[in-house]
């Protein structure tokens, strides 16, 4: 099923747009809808108390983790895509494409 949606989902006509707006929505409605269930279900015991709470976190070091991770990721996402772009990341595609396979 998966892969039928991202075979769908990758034209350019009005109605692929239509398709991934309306998959965005749902996707969008089902990330809401689990952060709401889970914080329903969350119980916490009276006289309870968060260990973070008490000593703090070092905020510097998530945001510098959060942002090198970011960035790896974009650079990994980037080079892939690149390297599908002209081919060089399949090779036997390629020949296929040309007709010589």
């Amino acid at each position: 099923m998966a892969l039928w949606i991202a075979f769908r989902l990758r034209g350019h006509s009005f109605g692929a747009f239509l398709f991934r707006s309306s998959a965005s929505l749902v996707m969008g409605a089902g990330i809401v809808g689990m952060h709401y269930n889970g914080m329903a279900a969350a119980r916490f015991p009276l006289g309870s108390v968060c260990g973070a709470a008490r000593e703090g976190t070092d905020n510097g070091w998530l945001a510098v983790v959060v942002i090198v991770v970011t960035l790896a990721v974009l650079a990994i996402a980037s080079i892939i895509r690149a390297r599908s772009q002209d081919g060089s990341a399949h090779p036997r595609a390629r020949g296929i494409a040309r007709g010589s396979e």
